[in-house]
Order: structure tokens, then sequence, then C-alpha cells
């Protein structure tokens, strides 16, 4: 892509964030890579003549400095500027500098930090190259069953805004509205997502949209042709077709027609371009307002987590069938299994697409966190390594995430291994058999997943959990299981992953990842979803407690009930033969 920095400019401060946390529809992934080789989804830019530096956090240190020989590699724990690591590599450049920044891919609040944090700064906008608007192409939109209508959803965010405006002390006669910038958050609410979204290698069924929301009236803007439909032929509020180019001039088009006194949106997901683009005070009162559909649709239904479990039954069918097939095959690169697995995901009339790019590493790839085979160059799996698969799916019904490591023989796994192997599957089964009272964190239950692998002077750089959406994000909520998983209590209906691993760089890495539900009243448990057989191969049985073992057992009998019949029915008496001899050792308990 060509671009050059402003006149006067130093270099370019450019935020990569991941997919879902895209602003507006604005993607200047392509151009990271293009400039840096970096293909993760969350990064710091700094890149200009004289400076080329990198910051990522450990999820993507070993990827980045594969990718990135050319440039500093600085891993950070967050990439919020606060980040000490961040603030001062800042700091200490002293003297003035003049960087260029794209005003469409800073949020309203990060905008703010900059100017606060670094005030020897000077910052000039620019307009840095985009990834081609894949979601404007053939992205028609429609609706998809919901147990939770429009109407019913309309009339809780306006509730929640009024609490928020009276505990604002501001009366509520005046004339408000909501701006939603959050695709997900748009999709959920008018329970629309985009039709045609993997074909171009999305991984995300949203559509670059805004949504303004006022107590009398409802504006959807999202990208023509075609509309966004329903299936009935009619929507239940206004829709204002536009490219994300021309967002700014319709939003303040709409504005005016429907005079406000007040505007809430939340800062970190308002773009400072869009938000440039506002009738300065004293005409229209702006305040930063958390975003309650996020809350709300944190929470699934009933009908929800019914259908989520249809969904990881179809999910599960698939990874025992590639599992079965994985064993028959003497020869396979990684990208092989991940092109297998999409082929036996869409046996499925359900399936949608990926809901993030698979990955597939095996050996010393899978040390790399968010590694990704390539089809330009595919690597084999050699013998007698592990083999890590992350996967996930997007199913019109919800959204699947897990992740299975296996070992690839024909030798036996190395004694090390094994252990490694079992404390990670060990905190797994310890997380999931937690109760804990109403108002508990996800950082106060991190500790259940790390526990064995500190016993061994071992840990992993990652968070254990994040929340996964209804057919939508795969990294959804403001809840996680990690040590900084905020303040936000885990609550009944909310659907989370539960991950623990370890990496040894050059060497192996091994993950374990289940999705599930949390469930109970005043004292909380978790429902396993996810249905797929861990490696008997790779478990010291020695290492595991009676109640472990009976975890598994259980966990066993289910998955091979649940596979067993449809296997049969469908001839495929190898998978079922696989499935039921990997079962079988977890059964007997022992190796």
């Amino acid at each position: 892509m060509e671009f050059s920095l402003p006149e006067g400019a130093d270099a370019l401060f450019l935020r990569l964030a991941s997919p879902h946390n895209t602003l507006c529809g604005h993607d200047v992934s392509v151009f990271v890579r293009d400039v840096s080789g970096f293909t993760g989804s969350a990064a710091l830019l700094v890149w200009g003549p004289a400076v080329k530096t990198l910051f990522v956090d450990p999820r993507y240190t070993l990827q980045a400095k594969a990718e990135c020989p050319q440039f500093d590699i600085r891993e950070c724990t967050s990439l919020g500027l606060e980040e000490p690591m961040i603030k001062n590599w800042i700091q200490a450049l002293g003297g003035s500098r003049c960087w260029a920044y794209d005003p469409s891919n800073i949020s309203v609040a990060y905008f703010k930090k900059m100017k606060d944090l670094f005030p020897f700064m000077q910052w000039i906008p620019c307009s840095c190259p985009a990834a081609p608007d894949e979601q404007t192409r053939e992205k028609e939109g429609y609706r998809i069953p919901q147990d939770r209508t429009y109407a019913e959803k309309r009339a809780f965010i306006l509730q929640k805004t009024q609490e928020f405006l009276a505990q604002k002390g501001l009366p509520l006669q005046k004339k408000w509205g909501l701006l939603i910038t959050s695709p997900e958050s748009i999709a959920w609410l008018t329970n629309l997502r985009a039709k045609h979204w993997a074909a171009s290698g999305s991984c995300s069924p949203t559509f670059p949209s805004l949504f303004l929301l006022t107590p009398q009236k409802s504006f959807l803007l999202a990208p023509p042709p075609p509309a966004p439909c329903a299936e009935d032929g009619a929507l239940a509020f206004e829709y204002c077709a536009c490219p994300p180019s021309e967002f700014g001039a319709t939003l303040a088009k709409t504005l005016a027609s429907e005079p406000l006194n007040v505007l809430l949106f939340q800062a970190s997901q308002m773009p400072q371009q869009l938000f440039e683009r506002m009738p300065p005070p004293p005409a229209l009162q702006t305040l930063d307002c958390p975003d309650a559909c996020l809350a709300a649709r944190s929470m699934k239904s009933p009908a929800e987590i019914a259908s989520a479990k249809s969904i990881h039954f179809w999910e599960g069918l698939a990874i025992v069938r590639l599992m079965a097939w994985l064993r028959r095959q003497q020869k396979v690169t990684e990208h092989d299994i991940a092109q297998k697995l999409e082929q036996l995901r869409k046996k499925c009339a359900l399936y949608r697409g990926p809901s993030f790019a698979s990955i597939v590493a095996s050996g010393p790839h899978a040390a790399i966190v968010h590694y990704g085979p390539r089809a330009t160059h595919p690597s084999p799996v050699q013998d007698n390594v592990v083999l890590l698969m992350d996967v996930g799916g997007h199913y019109e019904g919800g959204t699947t995430d897990m992740t299975r490591t296996l070992w690839r023989g024909p030798n036996p796994p190395p004694q090390n291994i094994m252990q490694t192997y079992t404390r990670v599957l060990k905190g797994l089964i310890a997380l999931n058999l937690a109760r804990f009272p109403e108002g508990t964190t996800g950082a106060q239950l991190d500790a259940f997943a790390r526990q064995f692998l500190w016993q061994a002077g071992q840990d992993y750089a990652h968070g254990t959990g994040h929340g996964v959406g209804n057919y939508l994000a795969v990294h959804e909520g403001a809840f996680s299981v990690s040590p900084r998983g905020g303040a936000v209590p885990l609550e009944a209906g909310m659907i989370l992953s539960n991950e623990p691993g370890f990496y040894k760089e050059g060497d192996f890495g091994i993950r374990l990842e289940n999705l599930q539900v949390v469930v109970g009243e005043k004292f909380l448990s978790f429902e396993t979803l996810t249905l797929a057989p861990f490696d008997a191969q790779l478990v010291d049985f020695s290492m595991l407690t009676a109640e472990e073992k009976a975890w598994l057992k259980v966990y066993h009998q289910i998955v091979c009930e649940k596979f067993k019949d449809v296997l049969s029915s469908e001839g495929e008496s190898d998978g079922q033969e696989e499935l039921e001899k990997n079962v079988q050792k977890f059964l007997n308990g022992e190796n």
C-alpha cells in the first residue's frame, strides 16, 4: 500500500485492534502487515525513517519476533498508554516529537490519553490506508431468529440509559440520544447479521454501522447496497444507507433533523474522527456512557444457551471426525488439517464460517500462541511432536472456540510433555469444578487454572478465559478470567472459555480449552458446553486425583454417548472405533 508521512511528521503512530474492536469498519491490519510483516490482531506500531517499534502483548511476542526482524519488538502486559513499557518508552524519547495518527483509528478515550500523557508531542492527523472494505461488498444483512425481539432490547437499553442520566443528575425531559458504535452491539440489538461475510475471508458476521437511539426514534447507518433487511420485509428502525466514509456527514445530518441536548456514547468505542463531526458545546452536551448492549448480550437467555448446546454438538462432531481422519494420515500439513476441518463443519446446515483463523500448530510452532498455518508455505506435521489445534466456528445459533493438543506418534510422548499436559488438564478441571458466590470476578478465579503449573514453576502469559458471543465476536464482554480480569463479576448465563496452557519456546506448546456457561443462584458454578475428547496418550494418570479421574470419566461418557449413534448411523466405523478407543482409557482411569 502506498503511504507517505505528512510533512513534518517523524513517524506514524497506529493502533491495531482485534477485528471485533475495529472502529466503524476501519481495518488497518493489511497496512500493518505490509510495513512490518506482523499478522497478529493487536499491536501498537510506531513507524518512520528513524524508528520501527512494535508493542505487543505476550500472546504475540514470539510471532512478532519471527515476522518482524527489522522491528524493535517490545512486550507489554497491555496496549494501554498507561502501561509502563509504552509510557516510559515514549517519554524517554524526550524533546519535541511530531507523530502522525489516523483519527478514524483512534478512539476518543485513547486520543485524550495521548494528549494528556504526552503533552510534549505534536499530533498530526492523517488518513492511513485501510484494508479493502470487504463488508460493503455483497454483505446483505438478514434477520436471525431470536427469542428477544428488537422492541424488548430497545426498551431495556432505554431504561438503562435513563438510569444513567438520572445518576448524572440530568433531567429526563432533556432531548437525548444514545449513539452505539460497536458493530457487535448493533448486530445484537437489531437481530441482524451480515449474510455473506465469510466469502471474502472475514471472521465476523457484523458490518460497519452506527446506531442512534432516542426515546422517539431509532436510526441505523450502514453501507449500501443492499440494505440490511428483515425476512418479513420490515425494519423497526429507520435505515440510512451510506458507506463508512460518509458516516460522519450522515450522522451530522441525522442529528440536525433530530435536535438533541445530550448525546451519549462509549468513548472507548467512538472514533475521534467521528467525534470531531459532532456539534460543539453548548449546542450539544456529550457524555461517556457504558455500552448497555454489551452487558445485556453477555447474559445469554435460556433459548440462547439451548442453541449454544446444539451447535456445540455439531462442532464436537466435526472434531471427532477430524481426529479419526488424522490417525489415518501418514503425511499431512498444518494447512491440510485446517482445510479438512472446514470441510467437516460444512456437513452441518447451520454452519456459517470460522469465528477466527484456525490455529493448527505442531512441534515448536505450538509454542507460538497465535500461530497460523499458511497455504503458501505449508508446514508438514512431523512424527513424535505435539499438535495444537485452537479452532472455532460461527453457527446460526452460537459461536464456538475450543483447543485440543494431541500427540503425533508413533513413539510415546516424553515424560516431561505428559506431565505438563496433565498439569494443564488438571487446571482446566479445577476451574470447571469451581463453586463461587455471586459477585466473584474472573480475577479471583484465575488461580484455579494455574495452580498446578505454578507448583512446577510454570505459567502462561495469556488470560484463562474470555466471553463468547451468540453468532457474534468470539471474544466478548468486559468480564474475563485472568489476573487482570477487572471488576465485572461473573453472572448466570455468561458463556466463557476455560483455556490454560504452557509454552516452551522452540520446543512445544500445550493448550486445552472448553467453553462453559455460568449456572446457579447465589452460589454459581460452570456447565461445560464443548464436546470433544482429550488425548489420553498425553495424560499421566498417576498425577490425577480420584475426583479428576471421575470428572474425565463422566465427561468422556457424555462425549461418547453424544456421537456414537450418529457415527454408527452414517457408517463411520473408523470414527466410532477411534472415539471409543480414546474414551476407553479415560473410562478405565489409568494408562
